[in-house]
């Protein structure tokens, strides 16, 4: 098992998104948070679709609670290409 390039590369949208949204720190912070729960969940090359899909509603919700809900159709475009990616090597 080793370091999955390939599927952390596909995660890059979704964090040029998050990082576009240009939040105050403390806001960003929350964000981060979950952006690096899900790298890790990709890195190893065996993520559980479970599990990201989780972390996927977590930062969905966040982009609600946070009043940046406009920011949720481009959050979820760029999750929906990232998932495409690394279909095949969800459990």
């Amino acid at each position: 098992m080793g370091y999955d390039q390939k599927a952390v590369a596909a995660f890059n949208g979704v964090k040029n998104v998050a990082v576009s949204m240009q939040l105050p720190l403390m806001l960003q912070r929350r964000y981060n948070g979950i952006l690096n729960a899900i790298e890790v969940q990709v890195e190893d090359g065996r993520p559980s679709k479970e599990v990201i899909a989780h972390l996927r509603e977590a930062l969905l919700a966040l982009a609600r609670f946070d009043k940046v809900g406009h920011h949720e159709r481009a959050l979820k475009e760029a999750f929906d290409k990232f998932e495409a990616k690394i279909a095949s090597r969800m459990a």
